[in-house]
């Protein structure tokens, strides 16, 4: 699921995107948050738990526009910008529209790439006997989606993380998260064949070292 941070102060936009996000990306695009203002902003600690932020231009100050822009610029999140006026790609995941029908293009374009990127994941891990029941599995593709949109080439502290997993689904703790990702991994090692895991790992790996091998392989052929 992406989350959604959404700066307007427009009533009307922000009623229909609640409705058309509902209706078209139902369990896989969320709005976490609206500031009807750009001091409303000024309580958000840390911007990584927003996949996308969502900013219309036209009713806030271009100051505090600039002020947002930097405070989020570490955090590689996806921007899109509602605007009347032309702006120069911050980076490759700034995107500008001029109307609120704008945005939910880009969105549909967001998540159809999100999606494609969960199969070629799942052809890596289809090498190894995952129980893709468990939640653990479930866990685990997230975690990879996550390294992949902040474009990591090693994976970072796990803690933070499970931390971003967590408040994906609302959970009050991130503990249950990586518990389930190593059981999951575990169980895996038990289950898969050992010529098979000699092949990839050369030893039963730990959970982070398989982590870390799987985006690898996802970066070198994607």
């Amino acid at each position: 699921m992406l989350n959604l941070l959404l700066v307007d102060n427009d009533i009307d936009n922000i009623k229909f995107l609640i409705n058309t996000l509902g209706d078209l990306f139902y369990k896989k695009v969320y709005i976490s948050k609206i500031c009807l203002s750009f001091d409303d902003t000024t309580e958000i600690k840390d911007y990584s738990l927003f996949d996308i932020l969502i900013i219309n231009e036209n009713n806030i100050d271009a100051k505090d526009i600039y002020t947002l822009l930097e405070n989020t610029k570490e955090c590689r999140n996806t921007i899109i910008m509602i605007s009347d006026e032309q702006h120069i790609h911050i980076n490759s995941n700034f995107y500008l529209t001029n109307n609120v029908y704008g945005v939910i293009n880009i969105l549909n374009n967001l998540y159809n790439k999100e999606d494609i990127r969960t199969k070629n994941l799942e052809k890596i891990l289809n090498i190894f006997e995952f129980n893709k029941s468990n939640i653990g599995y479930k866990y685990i593709i997230d975690l990879l989606n996550l390294c992949i949109d902040e474009k990591c080439t090693h994976i970072p502290t796990l803690n933070k993380i499970y931390d971003k997993i967590a408040y994906k689904y609302n959970l009050s703790s991130s503990k249950n998260i990586g518990w389930n990702i190593e059981k999951s991994i575990n169980n895996m090692k038990t289950m898969t064949d050992y010529r098979i895991i000699n092949k990839y790992f050369g030893f039963p790996p730990s959970p982070k070292i398989f982590l870390e091998i799987i985006l690898d392989m996802y970066n070198n052929t994607n």
